[in-house]
C-alpha cells in the first residue's frame, strides 16, 4: 500500500495510507476540523492555537502504535483461543481513532452542548439518531442501559460517529457497531464471547475514563503548545506494556510492570493541566465568553420552518457540506469557530461578545486561584455555611443562564427578580409548595445581588459582576477506575490492581465545586479581594 508522510512537531514524521489522505483526511467534512479549536487556553497561553485537525492525526498515529503491540502480547499470551480477523480489527479501530472527533461543534467542548437543542438532534433523539445510522439491535440495548444506569455519551461523540458512518460509511463495510462503540464508549455487556472482551479492552484505549489514545495525545499535545512544564511521557514505553490478562473470569485490559512509572506521569500530567490551566479564572472566563457568544449566534439563527418546528443553527446539516438553509439569513454549512467569530463581529455581538476581541474591557477575577478562594473564604466558615454560600452562586449563574439575555450581576437582575417574584405571587395556577420553593430560589438571587451592590457603592465601583463556578480539584488519584487498573507482573499469578502497589495514589477526598466573582474595573481600580471576601462572610453569619 502507498503512502504518504505527515510531519508532526511531536511525533515526528506520521505514516498514513494514500486512500485514507485522499478519501478521508482531504474531506471537507475532515479539513473542517482544522478550523475547530482544541482549546481556549490562547488567552493564558498565546501559543495555543492547535486544532482538531492535528489532534486526530495524532490520536491515529498512538491508535496504531497502541493496537500493533496490543495484538501482539494478546496473540503471544493467547494464541490458542484467538479465531477472528486482527487486520479487520486494526482497520477498524484506527479509523475510529482518526474520526473520533470529526463530529465536533466549534470551539471544541465550549460549543457541543448546542447539539441538544430543542429540534432534530436533542437529548433523547440524538441518541435515536445515532441508534439508526448504526443499526445493530445490542448497541441499541446497551445504549439505553447506558444512557438510564451509567454512561452517557458526550454530544460530540455521538455526531462523530453519526458524520463518519454517514460520510465513510463504506470504509467500515460491516463493522459500525464496534466503530461506534469505540468513539462513545459502549461496551459490549452482553454473550461475551472471547472476541467482544478483546474488543472491550480496544474500546477502552481509544475511550475510557483513565488513560486513552484520545487522552494520551492532548495531555502530550496541550502541554507542548502551551509550553506548560510538565512531566515527561514516555508514550513509546507507555504502548509497548500493553496486554490482556484474565482476572475474575473477564478479559481485561492490562499494563505490564514496566509502565508504571509512565501511568504516574500521564496522571501526574492530566491533573496539572486541569488544576493549572482548565481552572484557570482567565481560562474560565473565555470560556465564558465564548458560550455567551454561541448562545447569541445560535439564538439568532433559530427559526421556525413550515412545520412550525426550530431549524437550528448546531445541527448534523450545518456541519455537513449540505448545510442548514436559514432563508435571508443565508446558509451555513462546514459550521466552525469562524462562523461564530464572524458572527458576534458583524451580525448579533453585544457587549459580553465584544470583550472577546477586546481584552482590555474584560471583567477581572476578585481572587486568581482556587487556594486564594479558599484563604479568604473557607478558612473562617463552617461547612455548613460554606455550602450555603456556594450553592446560592451557583444558583445566581445558572438563573442568569437560563433567563437573562446578558448574564451579568448588576441593577437589572435585581428589577427582572422583583419583577419576576410579583408575578409569581400573583399566579394562582402553581401549588403552594412551587411557589414557595421559587419564592426563595428568588428571594436568594435577590440577596445576594443586593450584597454586592451595597459593596460596589461603598467602595465607588460598577456594580457589575460576572460569578462563574469551577470544579474544585480533584486528583485523577481518587477515581475508582485509576484504583483499578491492572499490572501484569510475569513472576506473579494474578495480576495486581495499581491501588494495592503504588500508595503514591491515594488523596483526601474535597469539596466539589466553588466560584469565581468577575468585576469591571474602573480606571484601573483593583478590587480588595480581602474586603469583598469579609463584606460576603458578613451577609452569611447574619
Amino acid at each position: 500500500m502507498k503512502s504518504k508522510l505527515f510531519k508532526d512537531p511531536i511525533y515526528g514524521y506520521i505514516d498514513i495510507d494514500v486512500s485514507i489522505l485522499n478519501d478521508i483526511i482531504d474531506s471537507s467534512c475532515f479539513q473542517r476540523l482544522r478550523n475547530i479549536r482544541q482549546t481556549s487556553y490562547s488567552p493564558l497561553y498565546s501559543a495555543s492555537m492547535h486544532n482538531r485537525f492535528i489532534h486526530s492525526i495524532g490520536v491515529y498515529f498512538l491508535g496504531v502504535k497502541a493496537f500493533s503491540a496490543f495484538r501482539d502480547s494478546v496473540a503471544t499470551k493467547f494464541g490458542n483461543i484467538i479465531d477472528f480477523e486482527w487486520m479487520k480489527l486494526e482497520k477498524t479501530f484506527t479509523l475510529a481513532c482518526l474520526l473520533h472527533d470529526v463530529g465536533h461543534a466549534p470551539f471544541s467542548h465550549s460549543g457541543e452542548n448546542f447539539f441538544l437543542n430543542e429540534n432534530g438532534l436533542n437529548g433523547p433523539l440524538i441518541y435515536e439518531y445515532l441508534v439508526s445510522v448504526v443499526g445493530a439491535k445490542e448497541f441499541e440495548k446497551d445504549i439505553n442501559n447506558f444512557y438510564h444506569i451509567q454512561k452517557v455519551a458526550a454530544p460530540h461523540e455521538i455526531m462523530s460517529v453519526i458524520v463518519a458512518i454517514n460520510s465513510f460509511g463504506t470504509y467500515l463495510e460491516d463493522d459500525k457497531e464496534f466503530f461506534a462503540r469505540c468513539i462513545t464508549g459502549y461496551k459490549y455487556r452482553t454473550d461475551l464471547t472471547f472476541e467482544k472482551e478483546v474488543k472491550n479492552c480496544l474500546i477502552s484505549l481509544l475511550n475510557s475514563s483513565i488513560i486513552d489514545v484520545d487522552k494520551l495525545d492532548y495531555i502530550i499535545r496541550d502541554a507542548f503548545m502551551t509550553g506548560f512544564q510538565s512531566v515527561s511521557i514516555d508514550f513509546n514505553r507507555l504502548l509497548s506494556s500493553l496486554t490482556m490478562v484474565k482476572e475474575n473470569g473477564k478479559y481485561l485490559l492490562a499494563y505490564n510492570k514496566g509502565a508504571l512509572s509512565i501511568i504516574e506521569n500521564v496522571i501526574y500530567a492530566h491533573d496539572s493541566e486541569r488544576k493549572w490551566i482548565q481552572n484557570h479564572p482567565i481560562v474560565l472566563y473565555e470560556h465564558f465568553l465564548i458560550q455567551h457568544s454561541i448562545k447569541c449566534v445560535d439564538k439568532y439563527y433559530s427559526m421556525k420552518n413550515k412545520k412550525g418546528k426550530k431549524n437550528r443553527l448546531f445541527s448534523y446539516n450545518s456541519i455537513s457540506c449540505d448545510g442548514s438553509d436559514f432563508k435571508e439569513k443565508g446558509k451555513i454549512s462546514l459550521l466552525s469557530d469562524e462562523d461564530i467569530i464572524y458572527n458576534i463581529k458583524n451580525v448579533c455581538g453585544d457587549e459580553i461578545t465584544n470583550e472577546y476581541f477586546t481584552r482590555n474591557s474584560r471583567r477581572h477575577p476578585v481572587w486568581k486561584s482556587e487556594a486564594e478562594y479558599r484563604a479568604l473564604i473557607v478558612g473562617d466558615l463552617g461547612g455548613n455555611k460554606l455550602d450555603e454560600l456556594e450553592f446560592s452562586f451557583k444558583n445566581i449563574e445558572k438563573y442568569l443562564t437560563q433567563n437573562c439575555q446578558k448574564p451579568i450581576i448588576n441593577n437589572s437582575l435585581i428589577e427582572y427578580c422583583e419583577n419576576e417574584l410579583n408575578e409569581l405571587n400573583l399566579d394562582k395556577r402553581l401549588l403552594a409548595k412551587d411557589k414557595e420553593d421559587k419564592n426563595t430560589g428568588l428571594l436568594d438571587i435577590i440577596r445576594w445581588s443586593k450584597c454586592l451592590k451595597d459593596f460596589a457603592s461603598e467602595n465607588d465601583m460598577p456594580f457589575d459582576f460576572v460569578v462563574i463556578s469551577a470544579n474544585n480539584f480533584k486528583s485523577g488519584f481518587m477515581k475508582e477506575d485509576i484504583d483499578n487498573i491492572l499490572i501484569d507482573f510475569p513472576n506473579i499469578d494474578k495480576p495486581c490492581y495499581i491501588k494495592n502497589i503504588l500508595t503514591v495514589l491515594n488523596s483526601i477526598k474535597s469539596r466539589e465545586s466553588y466560584f469565581y466573582l468577575f468585576y469591571k474595573r474602573l480606571d484601573g481600580k483593583k478590587i480588595d479581594s480581602k474586603s469583598l471576601a469579609k463584606h460576603l462572610i458578613k451577609e452569611l453569619m447574619k
